[in-house]
């Protein structure tokens, strides 16, 4: 009798619970600038894209177009990135190359607002001491190796 009113209970307990789905509602929403891009000391053609954040993710970001981009070098030169493409700024690959030792600033106007990074050090590549590795085997579920 104990068990069959503990497992009644259970039952109850368990078909009774459910999960509500919880949509969370900003009340202020603020567009925020995205900058994704990378400097090394090859020499090819830099990038920055610029887009801002979205609320709805059906849809894609809304790319920053017309922006002023440039990256400010300590030794006082200014390399500017050309819009190729909306939201996409490229530096010519002729002009400049990151340096190792050298350190960078990013400045981006866009509109009325100016944004500015902190200075960043181009630090050099460490050598590569030793290279290993590990064998790995994938094995199906029949037993059977599939691959090495």
């Amino acid at each position: 009798m104990y068990k069959l009113l503990l497992i009644s209970g259970l039952s109850f307990c368990l078909l009774n619970t459910c999960i509500d789905p919880y949509q969370l509602q900003l009340s202020e929403y603020e567009s925020l600038l995205v900058v994704d891009g990378m400097i090394t000391d090859e020499y090819k053609p830099y990038t920055i894209t610029l887009s801002r954040t979205f609320q709805n993710q059906d849809l894609p970001p809304e790319k920053v177009t017309h922006a002023f981009v440039s990256v400010e070098i300590d030794n006082g030169g200014t390399v500017i990135f050309a819009e190729s493409e909306p939201g996409i700024y490229r530096s010519d690959p002729v002009l400049f190359r990151g340096e190792a030792g050298k350190t960078y600033k990013l400045h981006i106007k866009v509109g009325n607002r100016d944004y500015i990074s902190g200075p960043c050090l181009m630090n050099p590549v460490p050598d590569i001491d030793s290279v290993s590795y590990i064998p790995d085997r994938q094995i199906s579920t029949d037993g059977t190796v599939e691959q090495d």
